[in-house]
């Protein structure tokens, strides 16, 4: 009986390493790793395709009617943040980009800062990003010298209809961090600056009416996923990263520039289920966002030994349950790892 059951602690532990040494055991997923590269830049290529399709620009980069049939045309991002800080004498700024390629509505918009960058100066008020369409906000330092930019955006996911996302009765928020420090050359990416950013999906508690009952410790986000957040995927600037949340329903893409006056583009767009989340019928788009079925497989399962872990796990899980007695779900749900599935934000 004792060797039976040491047998099994030692074959559920090299399960637990074989799962853990996968790159998609969890909802983040690094841009490339190792082996998987050839798999995971064809998934890359899908997701670009599909970050191409056309989306409705925001209100500060469409078309200007100047009158006398003069018209300003649209700016792009990186064009309207050149124009804008032309001659950027002690500052810092971000344009924040968010696209959004599913059905669902980014409502209830929020922004905070934190106490390490006290002089965030917000340009513009970021607004509700519905199917199909994208936002875009700024912010900079407003000239102060030796003082970076940092800080949270976020957005409470609702249903086509208005009705929020719920999870245990817990809403959810799409969450994104920045950070742009003050010192480091402004022409090139460079280790003496570092611009950061991080993607998180947390869930939040509501109220009768469905608002957030406890927006004031946003203040906080940045603290506590910014870095050291489990559940985050956290990028330098640079390289794009890709990030899954909610055991796949959501996926998010990010990517941020060098210098003094970065860019920051994320696109947030259906995960592997995403048939259920598109918010175009478009031919073309379907068939971009089409993924094999080995593909699939290996999304959702999130490991290449799916057979182990069903034998051993269960045979194993199964008599410790009925040696040992019973696990209580709350104690189950305590004895998750941080990260989306944990407590809620209070």
């Amino acid at each position: 009986m004792v060797k039976f059951i040491t047998s099994c602690v030692i074959a559920l532990s090299i399960v637990s390493k074989l799962r853990a040494s996968s790159p998609y055991t969890d909802h983040r997923v690094p841009f490339k790793n190792g082996a998987d590269v050839t798999w995971h830049e064809e998934f890359v290529a899908r997701v670009v395709n599909i970050s191409q399709q056309y989306l409705s620009l925001p209100e500060i980069l469409r078309p200007t009617d100047l009158g006398n049939g003069l018209v300003m045309p649209a700016d792009t991002p990186r064009e309207h943040l050149d124009v804008f800080y032309l001659n950027p004498s002690k500052t810092v700024a971000i344009g924040i980009l968010i696209e959004n390629y599913s059905k669902y509505r980014l409502g209830d918009p929020r922004t905070s800062g934190t106490h390490a960058c006290s002089y965030n100066h917000q340009r513009n008020t970021l607004l509700t990003v519905e199917p199909g369409s994208s936002e875009y906000m700024v912010v900079d330092n407003g000239g102060y010298a030796h003082h970076g930019i940092c800080g949270t955006v976020s957005w409470q996911i609702f249903q086509e209809n208005g009705s929020p996302i719920l999870n245990d009765k817990l809403g959810t928020r799409f969450t994104i961090t920045y950070y742009v420090p003050y010192r480091g050359p402004c022409g090139q990416c460079s280790k003496r600056r570092e611009n950061t950013f991080s993607l998180n999906v947390m869930r939040i508690p509501l109220n009768a009416t469905h608002h957030w009952t406890t927006p004031n410790v946003m203040e906080k986000f940045w603290d506590s996923y910014h870095y050291k957040g489990i559940g985050s995927v956290h990028q330098s600037g640079g390289e794009p990263i890709l990030g899954l949340f909610d055991k796949g329903r959501y996926l998010a893409r990010g990517q941020m520039e060098c210098g003094c006056k970065p860019l920051l583009v994320v696109q947030f767009m259906p995960g592997p289920d995403w048939r259920k989340m598109m918010w175009a019928k478009n031919k073309m788009l379907m068939e971009a966002l089409s993924l094999s079925t080995s593909s699939q497989g290996t999304l959702r399962t999130g490991t290449g030994i799916p057979f182990l872990v069903i034998v051993v796990g269960s045979a194993c899980t199964g008599f410790l349950v009925l040696v040992l007695g019973f696990c209580g779900i709350r104690k189950c749900k305590e004895a998750r790892s941080p990260g989306y599935d944990s407590a809620p934000i209070n």
